[in-house]
């Protein structure tokens, strides 16, 4: 769900986009056609048969545009944009992007051990901790169990 949502965002803030014109209630100050992003958000949803969506557009450092619809969970509650969702392995691409940001920086390095980084990094076998790279636990061949 997240990454459609960042295609339904990139398409109507595209920098040839007619969307961002009129002002909106629920914008900061960056001017933004909530019509045609409320079309747009509801036809993917109908289309992608998704319950429901938080929506968040960021343009630079401001909030253009907050919104939440469907519905979630059992009850059917309405998404508002404060609307907790489980994002699941997903965050292993998040930490995964940060990771890498920081090794373009020259902060980390992929073929260090973890302990240089992480100096209470424990198992049950000091060796193995030792052992496991950077990189063993961003492609998951560092042997650690699902459980």
């Amino acid at each position: 769900m997240i990454v459609v949502l960042i295609l339904i965002a990139s398409s109507v803030l595209s920098p040839d986009s007619s969307a961002l014109a009129n002002s909106s209630p629920t914008t900061t100050t960056t001017p933004v056609d909530s019509a045609k992003i409320d079309d747009h958000i509801e036809s993917m949803i109908e289309q992608l048969q998704i319950p429901g969506v938080a929506l968040g557009i960021v343009k630079g450092d401001q909030i253009v545009y907050l919104k939440g619809y469907g519905t979630s969970g059992p009850d059917g509650d309405p998404i508002t944009p404060q609307t907790p969702f489980i994002i699941g392995p997903t965050s292993k691409s998040f930490t995964a992007l940060s990771i890498m940001q920081l090794v373009e920086q020259g902060k980390i390095d992929l073929d260090a051990p973890v302990q240089q980084y992480l100096p209470n990094f424990k198992l049950a076998d000091p060796k193995a901790a030792e052992a496991i790279l950077v990189k063993d636990l961003l492609h998951q061949v560092s042997g650690f169990s699902t459980y």
